[in-house]
């Protein structure tokens, strides 16, 4: 929240089995008026800071293959593109795919 406004949110999940305590999954967004102006690479610096702090050894996320500007952040901070799921998701009848994209940390 800057002056009173969210412009993003940012969610980190663990693991249920401790077999699974060692990484965590990314989820984050910026509202529209504001991408392009930091907030998503303050938000991510954010959470590579506490997971480390956490001593988790890996950060997971998922993102829209169309997602190019969301990607190309993801990579500048050191995300690898692992793998990719056909048909994730369907939102008015369009598919869509999601690139699975993880963080050694």
């Amino acid at each position: 929240m800057i002056d009173g406004e969210i412009r993003g949110h940012l969610d980190l999940h663990g693991g249920q089995l401790s077999s699974e305590f060692h990484r965590a999954l990314l989820g984050m967004g910026v509202e529209r008026p504001w991408r392009g102006c930091g907030h998503g690479r303050a938000l991510l610096a954010t959470a590579i800071a506490w997971a480390r702090s956490a001593e988790l050894a890996w950060l997971d996320l998922g993102v829209f293959a169309h997602n190019r500007r969301a990607r190309k952040l993801y990579a500048e901070v050191g995300f690898v593109e692992v793998g990719v799921t056909r048909d994730r998701f369907r939102v008015d009848g369009v598919e869509i795919d999601d690139v699975a994209m993880v963080l050694a940390l």
